[in-house]
């Protein structure tokens, strides 16, 4: 029989996953606010592109020092309760970034002179206190990303347990169509209150953080803490062993992990690049205006929304037609990728519709990639599915941010885009060539393993 949950409707567990949905838009949205203010905050306040680099970065760290952390609590603790601190914290966090100068300011003060200077010079305290108004942007990024970190594993745990595999991919869609969504709302609120005066960034900052409040109430009315009991999935068909550690010396779990590793780092390398730089890049390699802009922006996150329900929904559907489970996954994890190979093109392009289709296009196949890899990592495990979840998102935020800092600083010699987009634009292939070798490894050598525990005389 399967152990999901009997007592809950379908329409029950769907509604949750539209829960699920909109946390993952408000995460974006307070995520998003910065990216989408770049060029005004850094013209107004005077930041650099190394300097907005380095905030992509110093949330990215946090975000992975969270993962971990919140990863191996969600498979101990009551997601339940978990979900919503998460949620509240990195909403007081954006509330707060609206006072980051002022922050800045407070932390520089109370740093002790000792700290700053050393032998005549300033320290790296020192130079950052020299810049308090980057201070404070940092420290508030620092926040946000430690507090974000804690949304997948709590979601991912959540669509685990109330859905079947088979219907996991289309759940994963909705939880992640989220992000677009979330970033579809941003440039509206940012449009809308925005204007000329000095500090109007500050506004969508508070806004978009007070809007968490509102997510808590549901999520605790509509969720009980039966509802969570982890289970063995029914569709492996095994039991697993009780810990990690146990489980990573197994062949097939490890060749799997290490696919995924690979497809996880690759396909965020290519959704983050484009949600951090896509603004700035329309605004300094193409000069069109903000209003434009902000309205491409909300166009290439609902191409985002499309691609995301859409490769769901395909998976889903390719299944009832009676293709394999994973068959459908991959088949549609490839066609993603192959759709945002076609932003290769972009760096040659001038500014012209032709630009703006390619654009959409890349947004499309980009966010489509989530969906069906979630599918393949609820796979690993369902016993340490958190601690499996932070270590991919953990692995894949310290090399992101990485790469954020670097093209900052690249940005800023080359005045180009160009290295970013292209790389973005082809590493998705990579994950591909991972899932198909290293994934079928592991498949081979279960098969094979079988045959010898059957052979006479073994």
């Amino acid at each position: 029989m399967n152990e999901l949950q009997t007592t809950r409707s379908q329409s029950w567990r769907w509604a949750v996953c539209i829960l699920l949905l909109f946390a993952t838009m408000l995460l974006y949205m307070d995520r998003q606010t910065l990216s989408q203010m770049a060029s005004r905050i850094s013209e107004e306040l005077k930041l650099t592109n190394e300097e907005i680099g380095l905030l992509e970065f110093s949330f990215g760290v946090a975000f992975a020092c969270g993962m971990l952390l919140f990863g191996s609590i969600a498979d101990r603790w009551s997601v339940r309760l978990l979900y919503p601190i998460a949620l509240l914290g990195w909403s007081a966090a954006g509330v707060a970034t609206g006072y980051a100068p002022e922050i800045g300011e407070w932390i520089s003060g109370v740093i002790p002179d000792s700290l700053k200077i050393n032998s005549g010079e300033l320290t790296w305290l020192g130079r950052l206190a020299e810049r308090p108004v980057f201070l404070g942007f940092a420290v508030c990024r620092l926040v946000l990303g430690f507090f974000e970190s804690g949304q997948w594993p709590c979601a991912l745990i959540t669509t685990q347990r109330l859905l079947a595999a088979k219907d996991r991919p289309l759940g994963n869609s909705i939880l992640q169509s989220g992000a677009s969504l979330g970033a579809i709302l941003t440039p509206i609120v940012v449009l809308l209150m925005m204007d000329d005066q000095p500090g109007a960034w500050r506004g969508p900052f508070k806004l978009i953080g007070i809007l968490g409040i509102f997510w808590v109430v549901p999520w605790l009315l509509m969720i009980q803490g039966s509802d969570l009991v982890r289970r063995d999935d029914p569709d492996s068909g095994e039991q697993e062993p009780a810990d990690l550690l146990t489980l990573i010396r197994q062949p097939v779990f490890l060749t799997r992990f290490l696919a995924l590793l690979v497809v996880v780092v690759a396909i965020n390398l290519t959704w983050q690049y484009f949600r951090a730089w896509l603004p700035k890049m329309l605004h300094d390699t193409y000069a069109y205006s903000d209003k434009f802009i902000y309205g491409l922006t909300i166009a290439y996150y609902v191409s985002a929304d499309l691609g995301c329900l859409g490769a769901g929904a395909a998976a889903k559907w390719l299944v009832k037609r009676g293709m394999a489970l994973h068959t459908a996954r991959m088949t549609v994890f490839g066609t993603c990728c192959g759709i945002t190979v076609i932003g290769l093109l972009i760096p040659a392009l001038p500014r012209s519709a032709i630009l703006v289709a390619i654009i959409l296009f890349v947004g499309f196949g980009a966010l489509g990639l989530f969906p069906n890899y979630y599918s393949f990592a609820q796979e690993l495990s369902s016993r340490s599915q958190g601690k499996i979840g932070a270590t991919l998102g953990a692995t894949t935020w310290v090399v992101t941010s990485i790469m954020q800092w670097t093209l900052g600083k690249s940005i800023d010699e080359t005045k180009s885009y160009a290295m970013g987009v292209r790389i973005a634009s082809f590493v998705p292939l990579l994950g591909l060539v991972a899932m198909l070798i290293l994934w079928n490894i592991a498949v081979n050598r279960r098969v094979g393993n079988d045959a010898r525990s059957c052979t006479p005389g073994r």
